[in-house]
């Protein structure tokens, strides 16, 4: 399947993804995150959001994988607790869900957001196999 739509749709709402990202982590007080600005978050996360729409339009890893290396560089290097950043991850997977399933309303739009989550479980289990491998390198 052809998933520019929802490539379309993150890249339309990555602002507003990562903004209700960052208001849950820092509502829940995970550290590594509150030490940030709420600005370098945001930033942080629609970053990571444009590299997901981009692998989805292209199907080429290359900037995805590269995004969670520097991504788990970073977290190692300012040792962030992988509890605290797993959650920070499953946060933005339903922010970014939440997002599908409101813009995405009524049967007509079914099909598509059914693959769109679909895809999106898919994207998490890579996120978390590769910064899981990159913990184990660091």
């Amino acid at each position: 399947m052809n998933y520019s739509g929802l490539a379309d749709l993150l890249d339309k709402h990555r602002t507003e993804i990562a903004e209700r990202t960052v208001r849950q982590i820092f509502a829940e007080n995970l550290s590594y995150y509150v030490n940030m600005t709420q600005k370098g978050a945001v930033q942080n996360f629609a970053s990571g959001i444009g590299s997901i729409a981009q692998y989805l339009r292209d199907n080429d890893l290359t900037k995805l994988r590269q995004h969670i290396e520097k991504s788990a560089t970073r977290q190692l290097t300012h040792k962030a607790n992988a509890m605290e950043t797993n959650r920070a991850n499953l946060i933005l997977a339903e922010k970014i869900k939440e997002i599908v399933n409101e813009k995405l309303i009524g049967p007509e739009n079914e099909r598509d957001r059914a693959s769109y989550l679909r895809r999106l479980e898919v994207l998490m289990t890579m996120d978390r196999t590769m910064g899981m491998t990159n913990v184990i390198k660091g």
